[in-house]
C-alpha cells in the first residue's frame, strides 16, 4: 500500500496550506505486483482536491493539467502529453470501476471540459486530439433499467477515434 500527498513543487508565494493539495493512492492486489506505479510526466499541474485511485497505475504525460476536483477512480488509466482537463471531470462511478477492465487510455493533447464524466466498467480508449465539451458523459453500459423488466445488463468497451470533438 502507497499512499501520498503531493504539494505544487512550483515556487510560489502562496502558503503552503493555500497551495493545491493532490492525493495519488496505489493499492495492487498484490504489493510486489510489478507495474503498479505512478508516473509524471514534466511540467504538470494540478488544481485543488485533486483525488486519484488507481490500483494497477496512473501515468501522466508531461506539460498536463488537472483542474480543481478532478476525481479518478478506475483500475489504469495512462494519458500521452499535454492534457487539459477543466474542474470536476470524473473517472469512474459505481463498484465496476474497481475491476481489471476499468482501464482508460487517453492520447495526447486531448480536452475535457468542466463535469465530464467517463465511467469505465469496461476498457475506454480516446484517441489523440480529442475535445470533449463539458457535461459530456462516456458510459461503456446502458441504462441501468432493471433486469426483470426487461432491460440488458451489458457492458462494452468505448473506442473515439483521433481529432474527434464530442458535445
Amino acid at each position: 500500500h502507497a499512499a501520498g500527498r503531493m504539494r505544487d513543487r512550483s515556487p510560489s508565494r502562496l502558503a503552503s496550506d493555500q497551495r493545491p493539495h493532490v492525493r495519488i493512492e496505489i493499492r495492487p492486489r498484490n504489493p510486489l505486483a510489478a507495474g503498479s506505479h505512478v508516473a509524471i510526466g514534466p511540467h504538470c499541474t494540478f488544481g485543488d482536491d485533486v483525488d486519484i485511485v488507481c490500483p494497477d497505475g496512473f501515468v501522466l504525460g508531461g506539460c498536463s493539467y488537472l483542474g480543481a476536483g478532478v476525481r479518478i477512480r478506475c483500475w489504469r488509466l495512462q494519458t500521452g502529453d499535454n492534457l487539459y482537463w477543466e474542474e470536476r471531470v470524473e473517472v469512474g462511478r459505481g463498484g465496476a470501476q474497481q475491476t481489471a477492465e476499468a482501464v482508460v487510455s487517453i492520447g495526447r493533447a486531448t480536452f475535457c471540459g468542466a463535469g465530464v464524466v467517463i465511467n469505465p466498467a469496461a476498457p475506454v480508449t480516446i484517441g489523440d486530439e480529442v475535445g470533449i465539451g463539458a457535461g459530456v458523459g462516456i458510459w461503456t453500459h446502458g441504462a441501468w433499467g432493471s433486469v426483470a423488466l426487461g432491460f440488458p445488463r451489458k457492458l462494452a468497451p468505448v473506442a473515439i477515434g483521433d481529432r474527434v470533438w464530442l458535445t
